[in-house]
């Protein structure tokens, strides 16, 4: 054997190195159970680590398919989340846009039905215009004053005006009555006032108008719109049809819900009515007069 100091090769039961000097402790036989023993401790040492391996291989097996998973559950909740979050916005979006379609449906209809009635509104003041057209917004208690005043600031100065004659009563012998006899006119009351620019309902009256006042009141009693045949053809597509038509007289009427009568009646010759015979004018067409009542 050797000196396990020194490394001298001595004799197998020396106790001492001759070399060194020092002690040699001789190496015991490990009897076979103890050998026994240490090759189960070791046997017991390698198997917990194989175990340790298995166990470890197989978290690592597990790992690798139990994350694979555990993401695609993630995604698949984040993807089902995110559609149900975008169903619910795609619902509200259309109940809104429903509520705004049915809002702006509703505003339409509103609208509809305001510009009908702004159209019925319309259509009854062109009604009503109609007629103050023709009375230029006279009535029956219009005078003569008031007829001058507003003419002269709607148009101009009247182009004839006929004033009442003032009368004086005298004996005709040969008839034995007494007629009335004119010997003068009477500045102060109007018989009537006659405009060659008219119009009526917004058409042209080519001949004029004259506006005819009561002697004694001074208040209009009627107005008289002298048309051509176009001029009037005009004037009843625009007004309307007649409502009635006399047949011995051909004289046409319109009913009105005011205190007017509206008539008209075609002349072959104006001349034959008072106020062109006083003028000294002729013409002919339809005379379409406004009677106050």
């Amino acid at each position: 054997m050797f000196c396990k100091y020194c490394g001298n090769e001595i004799a197998d039961n020396s106790k001492f190195c001759p070399k060194c000097g020092n002690e040699i402790h001789p190496i015991r036989k490990m009897s076979n159970d103890n050998a026994v023993q240490q090759q189960k401790v070791v046997d017991n040492n390698e198997k917990k680590i194989e175990d340790v391996v298995i166990v470890n291989t197989r978290h690592k097996s597990v790992a690798k398919v139990v994350l694979p998973v555990i993401l695609v559950i993630i995604i698949c909740g984040v993807f089902i989340v995110t559609k149900v979050i975008s169903t619910k916005n795609n619902n509200n979006n259309a109940v809104n846009n429903a509520d705004n379609k049915d809002y702006f449906v509703a505003e339409d209809k509103d609208n509809t039905l305001k510009n009908d009635d702004q159209k019925d509104d319309e259509a009854k003041s062109d009604s009503n215009k109609i007629v103050e057209d023709m009375d230029r917004g006279y009535t029956s208690e219009t005078t003569a004053d008031d007829v001058v005043n507003n003419e002269k600031s709607v148009s101009k100065e009247p182009d004839f005006i006929r004033y009442w004659p003032i009368g004086d009563e005298v004996f005709n012998e040969e008839k034995q009555i007494y007629e009335l006899k004119n010997i003068g006119v009477d500045k102060s009351r109007i018989a009537f006032i006659y405009y060659k620019d008219a119009e009526i309902n917004g058409i042209t009256a080519h001949y004029g108008m004259s506006i005819s006042f009561d002697g004694e009141s001074q208040k209009i009693y009627e107005i008289h719109y002298y048309l051509t045949d176009d001029e009037f053809h005009k004037f009843e597509k625009k007004y309307g049809v007649p409502d009635s038509q006399d047949e011995e007289t051909k004289i046409l009427r319109w009913d009105s819900d005011t205190s007017q009568q509206i008539m008209a009646c075609y002349y072959d010759d104006f001349g034959t009515v008072y106020e062109f015979r006083e003028m000294e004018k002729s013409g002919k067409g339809y005379i379409v007069s406004l009677l106050f009542t």
